[in-house]
């Protein structure tokens, strides 16, 4: 075995959820997932900087024990080695400043992530990194103004919008679609690599129960209204599954005003049931509620990954109605994960769908919609559910396997790292509308200061809300 790993690698996130997290957390999920192929596929040297009750160690183990790979852990269990088939080692450690996950409401979330960032540098100081790859744009500010040697650091960008600060920085875009609007508004995109997902979550079902499933946050652009109306339309039953994001008033007050209404079952228990239930049984008991309403909407609050294989499992097609540039949307690849197609919008009036084209292929796993309307829209996705048969689920499965797996993407990011690695350094561009050089350094010199950290989280509080909105699913 070769005992040192090929690159040394330092991932940030930030202290909003665990990493993984304990159910929703769409671009935590994507870096947990991804930090544990690079270190089983790639031999990285991972260091995980985020909440203390994190518990990427004991998931590095699961997966490695699913891919057949023998692990070691240390004695303080914050630290796995992964040995993989090409006879080279890999590891993952956790970093914390001792703080938990902080959620979405704490005041003090920018001190706290600040912290982390500290520990980050003065770590990349005492042994430096070869890479330091950030997923939380605005941690890379203070990554690029904090370290001496700001070429090494990337930027997965997770979200639909970034505005420079400081440096024009490079950036990992998760679609082609966001990366051309990133290009547009002058973003210096590095590179393009597709979200991929484990291939052990969700497995493949043959046979379903003839129902829809729509999956997402409960906003407007999500489509849930969509999904509806194209359920009611098609005469199917239509089960709704996400969260109504209470700390979101926009998102509570759709819901409550525009979903809830819709909605003629709530039940929570929906799935536990169905879990242990056959296609006959499930079909029966859906029956049962179809005695009391046609095409009935249910509802079934949030779900975890065993929640979401039985509800995709056994879905006849998964709706996917968005009306906004959403950077990738992870809820096609984890459908087709369970080889269950999927009916998206690709483009609506003047507005493309994100990444819908990139990852459904028409007729293969799914079927893009084009319309000139939202009423075109509803009804040519109602046409599809008619030729949804044509689609061979268990060919679904095998272009999951084929090009959206995290190993698929491992592989990507540990190219990009070499790439960046081998070109000359030189200063990163500073952007017209960022800090002179003067300032730049004057931060730098005092960053260590409490007194800093808290006159930046008092200037941040008042982006925050806005840093709220644009958090993906």
């Amino acid at each position: 075995m070769t005992s040192n790993p090929e690159l040394k690698v330092a991932r940030i996130r930030g202290m909003r959820l665990p990493l993984p997290p304990k159910a929703n957390g769409g671009a935590q999920t994507s870096l947990s997932q991804m930090t544990v192929f690079q270190a089983a596929t790639c031999a990285h040297d991972i260091t995980l900087y985020g909440p203390a009750d994190s518990t990427i160690i004991e998931f590095a183990g699961e997966i490695a024990a699913k891919l057949g790979l023998k692990t070691r852990k240390n004695s303080s269990a914050d630290t796995i080695e992964i040995y993989n088939t090409d006879e080279k080692i890999g590891r993952i450690q956790l970093r914390t400043s001792g703080r938990s996950a902080i959620g979405y409401r704490d005041p003090n979330a920018d001190l706290y992530e600040q912290e982390l960032v500290d520990l980050l540098i003065e770590d990349d100081r005492q042994q430096p990194y070869d890479i330091v790859h950030s997923h939380a744009k605005k941690l890379t500010d203070s990554l690029l103004t904090g370290m001496l040697d700001n070429h090494k650091i990337l930027t997965h960008c997770h979200e639909h919008k970034l505005i420079y600060k400081t440096y024009k920085y490079p950036v990992i875009c998760i679609s082609h679609r966001q990366a051309a609007v990133f290009r547009q508004q002058g973003i210096f995109v590095y590179d393009v690599m597709h979200n991929g997902l484990d291939p052990f979550t969700h497995h493949y079902v043959e046979e379903h129960a003839d129902y829809l499933v729509w999956v997402g946050r409960f906003t407007e652009v999500k489509g849930p209204l969509q999904a509806i109306k194209i359920a009611k339309k098609a005469r199917k039953i239509l089960i709704l599954a996400g969260p109504t994001h209470s700390y979101r008033a926009p998102s509570l007050f759709f819901f409550n005003t525009t979903i809830k209404p819709l909605i003629d079952v709530e039940d929570r228990e929906l799935l536990n049931r169905m879990g242990s239930l056959s296609v006959t049984e499930i079909k029966q008991e859906l029956a049962t509620i179809c005695k009391y309403t046609e095409s009935p909407i249910i509802f079934v609050g949030v779900v975890n990954d065993l929640e979401k294989q039985i509800l995709y499992g056994r879905a006849e097609a998964t709706l996917f109605p968005i009306k906004w540039h959403e950077p990738f949307g992870r809820v096609m690849i984890e459908s087709m994960a369970c080889g269950t197609p999927v009916i998206g919008y690709a483009k609506v009036g003047p507005i493309f769908c994100g990444a819908v084209k990139e990852v459904i292929e028409d007729g293969v796993t799914g079927f893009h919609i084009h319309a000139k309307n939202d009423e075109e829209a509803i009804n040519k996705a109602v046409s599809a559910l008619t030729r949804i048969t044509v689609i061979n689920r268990k060919q679904v499965r095998g272009v999951f396997d084929r090009d959206w797996t995290s190993e698929r993407l491992a592989k990507q990011i540990d190219a990009a790292y070499r790439r960046r690695l081998a070109e000359p350094k030189k200063p990163l561009e500073i952007c017209k509308s960022g800090s002179p050089n003067w300032l730049i350094g004057f931060t730098n010199m005092f960053r260590k200061y409490r007194i800093l950290q808290i006159l930046l989280v008092w200037l941040g509080r008042n982006r925050q809300q806005v840093d709220r909105d644009s958090e993906p699913t």
